[in-house]
């Protein structure tokens, strides 16, 4: 009887983890066609220059000529690369599976080893 209460306590604990989403950044080509059908105004992205810059903002405006944020404008001749940051279920169920089989293992082991020193 003792063990129900640990065991629900672990669950929720591992319940709470699974609910953690894991993100992943996409990577979009720097071309303003693909920014406009990638990108809503109020998203955040992350912006690389050619002089080795990351900037990550919140989008406010896209031009035809650049990205503008609150306190950039950075042109399109400068950016390298565009990321976006994304929800990744592969990496959420991956996190969600390992967390459960670990605490699935950890009670089978406390099972086992309280079962050969208790008797």
């Amino acid at each position: 009887m003792p063990m129900k209460p640990i065991l629900r306590r672990v669950c929720l604990l591992a319940f709470i983890a699974c609910l953690n989403a894991c993100t992943t950044m996409r990577s979009i080509p720097p071309l303003p066609k693909e920014v406009n059908a990638n990108f809503e105004i109020g998203e955040i992205i992350k912006v690389y220059t050619k002089d080795d810059t990351i900037i990550t903002f919140k989008v406010v405006e896209i031009t035809s000529n650049a990205i503008v944020g609150a306190r950039e404008r950075i042109p399109f001749t400068e950016i390298v690369k565009v990321e976006k940051e994304e929800l990744s279920v592969l990496k959420t169920t991956a996190m969600g599976g390992s967390v459960a089989l670990s605490t699935y293992g950890t009670l089978i082991l406390v099972g086992v080893l309280s079962w050969i020193f208790l008797f």
